[in-house]
């Protein structure tokens, strides 16, 4: 069996839709496109997301197109092994693990 021999199932091949070419052949006059209206007109494009006016899903959601938390609390994760360096019973600062070289800029506060 060659690749030229192959030929595709039954029924998956159609000819496209020609639209407009007369009443006779089922889509003519309004060229499956309905009457009047803006997606009816030639040159239409809807940009996406329009949702026909109503306010779009995007700007109802305010975190889904870069909302940003001025209130928000950022953290920094240290491992227990790391603060092994340390003497027992020792208060252990941000500063002290930034000195020791344990990560970089530990507990950034607003």
């Amino acid at each position: 069996m060659r690749q030229d021999n192959l030929s595709p199932p039954a029924g998956s091949k159609r000819a496209r839709k020609r639209v407009g070419r007369g009443n006779a052949s089922g889509h003519g006059t309004y060229s499956g496109r309905g009457l009047k209206g803006q997606k009816s007109r030639a040159g239409y494009k809807m940009r996406p997301g329009f949702e026909g006016g109503q306010l779009p899903l995007i700007k109802r959601l305010p975190q889904k197109r870069g909302f940003v938390n001025i209130f928000r609390t950022e953290y920094s994760i240290v491992n227990l092994d790391k603060l092994n360096i340390f003497e027992s019973g020792s208060e252990i600062t941000p500063e002290k693990l930034q000195a020791a070289g344990q990560g970089k800029q530990v507990f950034r506060s607003r």
